[in-house]
């Protein structure tokens, strides 16, 4: 035994033994995973000299492949481990493309004497024993006397016997979900095989029999054998949009919405798997639905003007039936597939959150209609859920904290999870096999960097940041004078959105907000550099300014009574205008900033304000989008509508229909036009004439955001790439 600890690392307050990789801070155990203790093994052996990448791949995870977040996250929970230096620096240092080191001095003891837990845990650990100590009277045994527990009585040792069983039964009954999740196969084990490589799918959907896989490419359905990799498009007449696509019970078919987005009402579609003529089966469905597992019911989403309801369909008797309303804000989360259980007794479903910028996980009975939240004290936001077939079990789309989404188990109904993937990179649209020993997920990999051009010829553009994976000015974009630019971000270390700014001459950088729990985003500048911007600390939307250096943060506005969304400063400095969003309905508010109040501003009922406020620069004009006509619309454009109206004289209101609509809309710097984002173009639409005229175009790419500068003499724009496939993960 002396061997075990003739060689021991010491750094700082720890000692590791490299021969059973295990850790002391003093006196205490410290507690790794088998992966971690192996990295922080090869990290310290080499005493302050880099590790590469892929030497770390090689050794800890030879012949298997994971992730790069995998590592990341290893080496974070070492960092978190281990602690920081006397300038609080982490002992692990991450070298930019080159690996990592330890930073503090490694000593090698060879004549260290282990203290007698330490001895007993080595042993423990080298021959996987584990040992129950009982005290005997050893004079006793050498006399021939029988033990104690030796002369108790048989009936005294069945008895108690029985007693523990019955006792470990209910134990493990009532607390069989918390010891599930520490007997899981690691993250480490898990399998990721790329399904498709194209980078431009959407909705895949995985067979029964997790052999064939469906998807959709360029508004096309496709079929493909995962083994043999061979894909077939399939033909259907008479249908042009795609989306929301998943296998009938038995594979035989398949089901799907004739839309391209999942906002749009559409219609619910049946058709061989093999393609030909399709079968209606329920008419203005909204967003996602689910087919049971015998095949005999449908669950789709109605969307009206006040609420939004759940029904049930036979699909046998062609009868409807209501089954659960949500009222705004808390509506149906449009992204979410409903998940019916094994048994066909409950539905899964997600629903928004919206005061708290998240969503939730609730399961339904399909017989009642009653409804339970199911809660993670670990996740944050649901972007998908499935069951697996035990009934006990759901895959889930979560985010822990942060901006990606990754794959989990989570118990039902305690809530317990465990995570299956982790990387940089998020997951969507979630499906399982029969057997529920194979997912089908979409992987999405997304990054935008933010361009500055000149407005005589924005197609010369000059990058202000560069990155393969951030997200740079994709939901906040402004700018502050004309030569700073204000931005929201986040990266792997703090994936919370936080707002900084940048300059244009010499790309200087300046945090403004570095939140851990919460966003900050959506800010806007007013003449004088003051910020407003949004941020949903303690979990409700509110409304706050800064400085423009980050200073004297202020929340502006208390609401509890609803959203209040997409602050725009008016020129003069008088007001804040912004979306107030309840329930019963959609106005336009502001806040008076000499009087410090806020006042209402606009409210019509035949006006659904819905999003993006924005202030003309001559401070006359407020532009928003009008989601009212839009709730059973099935047109091209959705029916949304951009509404202006006049500061001086709120009843002036004129609507102009805006062509595929993307996500900001703003006035054009002379205030005589609009100007959009479709997808990959950046748009003029003329107040006057109605006329579209295309500023630029990114045919590899997609635009985000984009903001003129107060005088309109340069654009600033974030674009970047965004690639979807579809990935299978066993293993799990």
């Amino acid at each position: 035994m002396s061997n075990d600890f003739n060689n021991l690392y010491e750094f700082g307050s720890f000692r590791l033994n490299p021969e059973t990789n295990t850790l002391w801070r003093e006196n205490e155990l410290v507690q790794l995973s088998a992966k971690a203790a192996e990295l922080l093994r090869l990290i310290v052996e080499k005493q302050g000299e880099v590790v590469s990448k892929d030497e770390i791949f090689s050794k800890v995870w030879a012949e298997t492949f994971v992730e790069e977040g995998v590592l990341t996250q290893n080496i974070y929970t070492l960092r978190q481990t281990l602690g920081t230096d006397e300038n609080g620096k982490p002992l692990i240092e991450n070298l930019k493309r080159r690996g990592y080191r330890i930073t503090i001095p490694v000593k090698l003891n060879e004549n260290f004497q282990p203290r007698n837990q330490e001895i007993i845990f080595a042993t423990q650990t080298r021959t996987e024993i584990i040992e129950e100590f009982i005290e005997t009277d050893s004079s006793k045994l050498l006399s021939g006397e029988k033990p104690f527990y030796r002369r108790k009585s048989t009936v005294f040792f069945c008895s108690g016997l029985v007693f523990i069983l019955l006792a470990s039964f209910v134990g493990y009954r009532m607390f069989r979900q918390k010891i599930r999740t520490y007997f899981q196969p690691s993250v480490e084990n898990v399998q990721f095989l790329k399904v498709t490589d194209t980078g431009n799918i959407d909705y895949p959907s995985l067979s029964p029999d997790g052999n064939m896989c469906v998807y959709v490419r360029q508004q096309q359905l496709f079929l493909k054998d995962i083994a043999s990799n061979k894909e077939i498009r399939l033909e259907i007449p008479n249908v042009e949009k795609f989306s929301s696509v998943q296998f009938s019970p038995n594979g035989d078919s398949i089901f799907f919405r004739n839309a391209e987005i999942p906002r749009r009402v559409a219609n619910i579609l049946q058709v061989s798997r093999f393609g030909g003529e399709t079968k209606l089966i329920a008419e203005k469905a909204w967003a996602n639905f689910a087919v049971s597992p015998d095949g005999k019911n449908i669950a789709f989403i109605r969307n009206f003007s006040e609420h939004q309801t759940l029904y049930l369909k036979n699909l046998e008797n062609s009868e409807e039936r209501e089954l659960h309303t949500r009222f705004y804000p808390e509506n149906f989360y449009y992204l979410a597939t409903p998940s019916w259980s094994p048994d066909g007794k409950k539905i899964a479903f997600i629903a928004q959150a919206a005061e708290e910028r998240s969503t939730k996980l609730f399961v339904l009975k399909a017989e009642t209609g009653a409804v339970e939240e199911i809660k993670s004290n670990r996740l944050r936001q649901f972007d998908s859920a499935v069951w697996l077939p035990d009934g006990e079990t759901l895959i889930v789309l979560a985010k822990e904290l942060g901006r990606e989404s990754q794959v989990w188990k989570m118990f039902y109904p305690g809530g317990e999870v465990q995570r299956i993937s982790n990387g940089l990179n998020s997951f969507e649209k979630v499906s399982v096999a029969a057997d529920g020993k194979k997912i089908l997920a979409m992987q999405s990999v997304r990054n935008s960097n933010i361009f500055v051009a000149d407005s005589k010829n924005i197609a010369e553009q000059q990058p202000l940041t560069a990155s393969n994976s951030g997200n740079f000015g994709e939901v906040s974009l402004d700018w502050i004078g004309n030569g700073k630019i204000i931005y929201a971000s986040s990266d792997e270390k703090n994936p919370s959105a936080n707002l900084s700014t940048i300059n244009i001459s010499d790309k200087t950088r300046q945090i403004l907000t570095s939140n851990t729990d919460f966003q900050s985003d959506y800010a806007k500048t007013s003449a004088d550099g003051t910020i407003y911007f949004l941020a949903n600390r303690g979990r409700l939307i509110n409304i706050w300014r800064m400085d423009n250096t980050g200073e004297n943060i202020k929340q502006i506005t208390d609401g509890r009574d609803g959203l209040r969304l997409f602050p725009a400063p008016a020129p003069d400095g008088k007001f804040v205008y912004y979306l107030h969003r309840t329930r019963e309905n959609s106005s336009i508010k502001r806040f008076n900033l000499t009087e410090q109040k806020e006042e209402m501003f606009f409210s019509r009922e035949d006006v659904t304000p819905a999003g993006f406020l924005s202030i003309s620069n001559d401070g006359k004009y407020l532009v928003f989008l009008n989601l009212k006509n839009a709730i059973e619309s099935d047109d091209e454009e959705r029916g949304f509508q951009a509404t202006v109206i006049s500061i001086e004289n709120p009843n002036e209101v004129k609507f102009y229909k805006i062509s595929k609509y993307r996500n900001s809309i703003k006035f054009s710097p002379d205030g005589t036009g609009l100007d959009y984002a479709s997808q990959n173009k950046l748009v003029r639409q003329d107040l006057q004439t109605g006329e579209i005229k295309e500023l630029i175009s990114y045919p590899q790419e997609q635009i985000f955001n984009f903001s003129w500068s107060k005088d309109g003499s340069k654009l600033a724009i974030s674009r970047g790439k965004v690639s979807q496939d579809a990935v299978l993960l066993t293993g799990f």
